[in-house]
Protein backbone atom coordinates (compact mmCIF):
# COMPACT_ATOMS: atom_id res chain seq x y z
CA UNK A 1 0.00 0.00 0.00
CA UNK A 2 2.83 2.22 0.85
CA UNK A 3 3.94 2.26 -2.42
CA UNK A 4 0.80 3.31 -3.81
CA UNK A 5 0.31 6.08 -2.00
CA UNK A 6 4.57 7.38 -3.17
CA UNK A 7 3.57 7.02 -6.78
CA UNK A 8 0.33 9.15 -6.37
CA UNK A 9 2.36 11.91 -4.46
CA UNK A 10 4.96 11.76 -6.25
CA UNK A 11 2.96 12.04 -10.14
CA UNK A 12 1.22 15.20 -7.74
CA UNK A 13 3.99 16.99 -6.77
CA UNK A 14 5.49 16.09 -10.67
CA UNK A 15 2.01 17.90 -11.65
CA UNK A 16 2.14 20.79 -9.82
CA UNK A 17 5.14 21.88 -10.55
CA UNK A 18 4.34 21.62 -14.17
CA UNK A 19 1.30 23.80 -12.66
CA UNK A 20 3.59 26.40 -11.72
CA UNK A 21 5.57 26.46 -15.27
CA UNK A 22 2.80 26.32 -17.59
CA UNK A 23 -0.10 26.86 -15.88
CA UNK A 24 -2.87 25.07 -13.98
CA UNK A 25 -5.16 24.18 -17.06
CA UNK A 26 -2.33 23.15 -19.63
CA UNK A 27 -0.60 21.03 -17.01
CA UNK A 28 -3.72 19.64 -15.67
CA UNK A 29 -5.30 18.57 -19.38
CA UNK A 30 -1.98 17.20 -20.06
CA UNK A 31 -1.37 14.75 -17.17
CA UNK A 32 -5.25 13.64 -17.46
CA UNK A 33 -4.21 12.77 -20.64
CA UNK A 34 -1.76 9.78 -19.49
CA UNK A 35 -3.61 7.04 -19.40
CA UNK A 36 -4.19 5.38 -15.97
CA UNK A 37 -3.96 8.56 -14.50
CA UNK A 38 -6.66 10.37 -12.50
CA UNK A 39 -6.46 14.09 -11.73
CA UNK A 40 -8.85 16.19 -9.63
CA UNK A 41 -8.85 20.04 -10.71
CA UNK A 42 -6.45 21.20 -8.54
CA UNK A 43 -3.64 18.48 -9.97
CA UNK A 44 -3.88 16.24 -7.35
CA UNK A 45 -3.64 12.50 -8.22
CA UNK A 46 -6.51 10.29 -7.01
CA UNK A 47 -5.99 6.93 -8.36
CA UNK A 48 -3.91 5.29 -11.19
CA UNK A 49 -4.08 1.92 -12.66
CA UNK A 50 -1.63 0.04 -14.41
CA UNK A 51 2.10 0.03 -14.29
CA UNK A 52 3.37 2.86 -12.41
CA UNK A 53 6.73 3.25 -14.01
CA UNK A 54 5.08 3.42 -17.56
CA UNK A 55 2.41 6.21 -16.08
CA UNK A 56 5.88 7.94 -14.17
CA UNK A 57 7.55 7.62 -18.20
CA UNK A 58 4.45 8.77 -19.58
CA UNK A 59 3.86 11.72 -17.29
CA UNK A 60 6.93 12.94 -17.75
CA UNK A 61 6.63 12.24 -21.80
CA UNK A 62 3.77 14.53 -21.92
CA UNK A 63 5.97 17.54 -20.62
CA UNK A 64 8.57 17.30 -22.44
CA UNK A 65 6.52 17.24 -25.30
CA UNK A 66 5.57 20.87 -24.48
CA UNK A 67 8.31 21.66 -22.53
CA UNK A 68 11.54 20.43 -23.79
CA UNK A 69 14.29 18.60 -21.50
CA UNK A 70 13.98 21.33 -19.40
CA UNK A 71 11.48 19.72 -17.64
CA UNK A 72 13.36 16.94 -16.66
CA UNK A 73 15.64 19.53 -14.42
CA UNK A 74 12.84 20.44 -13.11
CA UNK A 75 11.77 17.61 -11.07
CA UNK A 76 15.16 16.08 -10.55
CA UNK A 77 14.60 17.38 -7.32
CA UNK A 78 11.18 15.81 -7.05
CA UNK A 79 12.74 12.18 -7.60
CA UNK A 80 15.23 12.92 -5.01
CA UNK A 81 12.91 13.14 -2.25
CA UNK A 82 11.38 9.59 -3.42
CA UNK A 83 14.47 7.54 -2.32
CA UNK A 84 12.57 4.40 -3.44
CA UNK A 85 12.35 4.96 -7.62
CA UNK A 86 15.23 5.09 -9.35
CA UNK A 87 16.67 9.09 -10.05
CA UNK A 88 17.67 7.57 -13.61
CA UNK A 89 13.93 7.80 -14.55
CA UNK A 90 14.86 11.10 -15.29
CA UNK A 91 18.26 11.11 -15.94
CA UNK A 92 17.66 11.53 -19.51
CA UNK A 93 14.32 12.38 -21.42
CA UNK A 94 11.94 9.57 -21.58
CA UNK A 95 10.96 7.41 -24.65
CA UNK A 96 8.12 8.78 -26.45
CA UNK A 97 6.05 8.06 -29.42
CA UNK A 98 5.29 11.58 -30.22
Amino acid sequence: MSDHFDYKELYTNIIRRQISLLGPQLAIAKARGVSGLSVDETGTVVAYQGDPKKILNDLISAYVAIFGTIVLESIKPIMEDFPNHHNNEVSSPPSTTI
